[in-house]
């Protein structure tokens, strides 16, 4: 019997890296093949099976753009499940609250007590979400969608990268390496187990300097308990306006 789920789709970044664009837009609505990331994002998430709650976390400036989105979704997709867009009061990319600050901000307004799935709003999803729950049912631990470009140069000093084993149970986490041990990168898709959301709470808690992104997450969980790798065949993160421009080559007529 598969654990109840909630999401939460993190999405309150301000994409100062794809400016001009985004000045005035989510980055998550930047079209990639004629479809927004956002709406590319849902069409797998509405898919999954057992899930009860979807958080959508936005900041103060974009909030009412997400708002509207969300009725308009529903509506046009006969979509019944709760999306809660959330306001997590940040105006500014200097004031930020980072991925872990903001999935603390849903931790702290409720009560967590479900498999938890994260997802950054900057990545194409191209893959069953449902294969990340039979794996975390299958071998009872957390479960991080990874990709591998079987080129160690294209993930250097861009992505974090794992390293697995024969049974894709994680060995190793490297925040953009200069010198990457393998090829596989970390996404930005994680199914968190019920027992392991503790961690995310502790992790925020503990003294540090800046925000704390999903690395900080993924070395955690490392330390704390076990972790295995989905290998999707697919993925972009758009990070880039040159990543933004590869993922509509890709997607051109999708």
């Amino acid at each position: 019997m598969r654990n109840q789920l909630d999401i939460i789709i993190l999405a309150a970044g301000f994409g100062t890296r794809l400016y001009p664009l985004t000045s005035n837009l989510p980055k998550a609505f930047l079209e990639v093949g004629h479809k927004t990331i956002l709406d590319r994002i849902m069409s797998r998430v509405i898919l999954i099976d057992n899930q009860t709650r979807i958080f959508l976390v936005a900041n103060s400036k974009f909030y009412s753009h997400f708002e509207a989105w969300a009725a308009a979704f529903k509506q046009s997709h006969h979509f019944d499940s709760n999306i809660l867009v959330l306001d997590d009061g940040k105006y500014s990319n200097e004031e930020r609250l980072g991925p872990i600050g903001d999935m603390n901000f849903v931790l702290e307004k409720f009560n967590i007590i479900n498999d938890l799935m994260i997802i950054a709003s900057d990545n194409i999803i191209d893959f069953d979400l449902n294969d990340l729950i039979s794996m975390r049912q299958h071998r009872d631990s957390s479960v991080l969608a990874a990709y591998d470009f079987h080129d160690r140069e294209a993930v250097k000093k861009k992505f974090g990268v794992v390293q697995l084993d024969s049974n894709n149970r994680l060995l190793s986490f490297e925040e953009k390496p200069v010198n990457p041990e393998s090829s596989i990168a970390a996404t930005g898709i994680y199914l968190i187990k019920n027992e392991d959301v503790q961690y995310i709470r502790a992790l925020q808690a503990r003294p540090h300097d800046g925000e704390l992104n999903l690395g900080n997450l993924m070395i955690e969980l490392h330390a704390r308990s076990i972790v295995h790798c989905l290998l999707v065949p697919q993925w972009f993160d758009i990070g880039s306006l040159d990543d933004l421009k590869k993922a509509n080559n890709d997607y051109a007529e999708v």
